[in-house]
């Protein structure tokens, strides 16, 4: 089997796990304050990572690892702060339809730093997340409040995220970069809880598998990730983590019996329709540019 078609089963993969993930965050939410609770599920991640590979930090050999590697945990605590505490203040279904937008921020970012015009369908996708976010939002649709706001600022990090995660992981061991972007994670957290919140919380069992669960679903899905994605393109994997945004919706009803309006549900139909018209566009136009290289 190629590299790629494991990478692809791989983020899928990962999908579903990052799908389940809102309503599984929104049910602990109840029992600790959101930054606190980071900083629980990254130390248990980063305990996991440090028993696989601490030995990597002694070994490094590349320069501008550890720089990238905090690089990647400031975006990364970032965005999870910005989600856990939007998760706060509004619906999972509806953060996860938000967080989605990441996806279509992709491509935009890569255009951006390579300095290249976005293909057709890009803009086309892009405009089609934007009629879908307006509608999300809308009174009729919920509307908008602080929760989506910082759900919003979640999905820039996790796009930039992505995209440095392609560029950082060509030159630099992943498993090294993994371990160090915890500490860059937690480097973050723990100041934005000193500063921003009361940390607090019930250790009852109801948060404690939750917690357990999370932290280790961090560890291996973020270690997956930056493994893998040395093998597919940052728009290749972008349009495979789109069904997390329909997927969120899903496990939101099935475990926590979210019900957004219809019309809700049709802004966030509307955000994935983009996502896949802006990512799946741009790779058929790829693979078609390919195939008409002339081969002498």
């Amino acid at each position: 089997m190629k590299r790629t078609t494991q990478a692809d089963i791989v983020f899928l993969g990962i999908a579903i796990l990052w799908g389940s993930s809102f309503a599984l965050a929104k049910g602990a939410l109840a029992y600790v304050s959101p930054i606190f609770f980071v900083i629980l599920r990254f130390l248990l991640a980063g305990a996991i990572w440090g028993v696989l590979w601490q030995k990597k930090l002694k070994n490094i050999s590349q320069p501008g690892t550890w720089l990238r590697g905090l690089t990647l945990g400031a975006l990364l605590g970032g965005g999870f702060i910005f989600q856990t505490i939007g998760l706060q203040l509004t619906e999972a279904s509806m953060s996860g339809f938000i967080t989605g937008l990441w996806v279509v921020m992709v491509p935009l970012l890569v255009i951006i730093i390579r300095r290249t015009l976005p293909k057709a369908t890009s803009i086309v996708g892009v405009l089609i997340c934007t009629v879908g976010l307006y509608i999300l939002t809308s009174p009729s649709g919920g509307g908008l409040n602080w929760g989506d706001i910082l759900t919003l600022g979640s999905a820039v990090c996790f796009a930039f995220h992505i995209v440095f995660v392609e560029m950082f992981t060509a030159n630099h061991d992943t498993r090294a970069l993994t371990l160090i972007q915890a500490i860059g994670i937690l480097g973050l957290s723990i100041p934005a809880m000193l500063l921003l919140e009361t940390p607090t919380v019930e250790l009852s069992w109801p948060f404690i598998w939750r917690c357990l669960v999370l932290g280790t679903m961090a560890a291996g899905t973020l270690a997956m990730q930056l493994h893998w994605q040395r093998f597919i393109s940052a728009t290749r994997a972008a349009v495979i983590i789109t069904l997390e945004t329909p997927l969120a919706a899903f496990f939101a009803f099935l475990f926590l019996g979210e019900m957004l309006t219809g019309t809700a549900y049709v802004g966030g139909g509307l955000i994935f329709l983009g996502a896949l018209v802006a990512e799946g566009g741009a790779r058929l136009f790829n693979n078609r540019d390919r195939q008409q290289i002339p081969t002498g």
